[in-house]
């Protein structure tokens, strides 16, 4: 069985401005029409249309009856390129949230009723009436929303893969991690699709990182360390402040808890 594939005197229909889009048309004569097959007639169109055209790529390929035998072929070009395994696009968010603290990096300024009389050393304690229980105040944090997304070959995508990321998911790296160092990097999961008619499966992958923190000091506490993902807190105790007179509320205990699991994140193959 032979194709004859003609380019139509009507092809290259073009389209200019932000999505520029070229097709060219081709008439398909099979020579055996009785044993016919559309997939060699677009293997022999796909054989003979060029890959690119005049710097835009081939995308898709159409074809349509026209006669016995006799087929109307439509490659489009445009902008975008087919994906291919291994492509990614990484894609950082760094919009943040709002976060309760009570303690303040520093204190830059107290005041007292009257000038001569002496203020509390509050150490740096947001709110603090006294109580052991500071007000504290909700401040404008930082995030950082890391997005990886990447086409896979659907061989790799096997049951055990997705039972990975299901055990994956809501851990922290126990190693460094791309741009992360160990404890950084919190996976909130993947999204995996595959549709019937691509062969290959997009897959987007989310994390959110927290730095690690070394040197902390809260109040007269020193030397507290941190991994991102860990979780800080402080109890306080009433003290009376020999200097004004007044009972003030203290931090003397500082509290770094492990609240997410560490794993491999190599499993991920990404």
């Amino acid at each position: 069985m032979a194709i004859t594939v003609d380019e139509y005197f009507r092809s290259r229909r073009r389209t200019e401005g932000q999505n520029p889009s070229i097709d060219l048309i081709f008439k398909c004569i099979d020579d055996e029409p009785e044993t016919f097959n559309d997939g060699d007639v677009l293997s022999a169109v796909d054989a003979v249309s060029p890959a690119s055209y005049d710097g835009l790529l081939k995308q898709n390929i159409s074809i349509d009856p026209a006669d016995w035998g006799v087929w109307e072929a439509t490659v489009h070009y445009g902008l975008r390129k087919k994906p291919e395994i291994g492509d990614s696009e990484i894609r950082i968010d760094t919009t943040g949230g709002t976060h309760h603290i009570t303690q303040a990096l520093d204190t830059v300024g107290s005041y007292g009723q009257h000038s001569t009389s002496p203020v509390p050393d509050c150490k740096n304690v947001i709110g603090d009436q006294g109580d052991g229980n500071p007000e504290g105040v909700d401040i404008h944090v930082p995030a950082f929303n890391y997005h990886l997304t990447t086409v896979l070959d659907p061989t790799f995508v096997t049951d055990a893969y997705i039972q990975t990321l299901f055990h994956l998911t809501g851990t922290v790296n126990n190693a460094p991690y791309r741009i992360f160092a160990a404890g950084e990097c919190l996976f909130l999961g993947a999204v995996l699709t595959r549709r019937s008619t691509q062969p290959w499966v997009e897959a987007a992958y989310s994390f959110v990182g927290s730095r690690n923190i070394t040197g902390l000091q809260i109040g007269d506490i020193k030397n507290i360390v941190k991994k991102g993902h860990e979780y800080l807190w402080v109890r306080y105790q009433q003290k009376e402040d020999w200097v004004s007179a007044r009972i003030i509320s203290e931090p003397v205990y500082a509290y770094v808890q492990k609240v997410y699991p560490e794993t491999d994140f190599s499993l991920l193959g990404v």
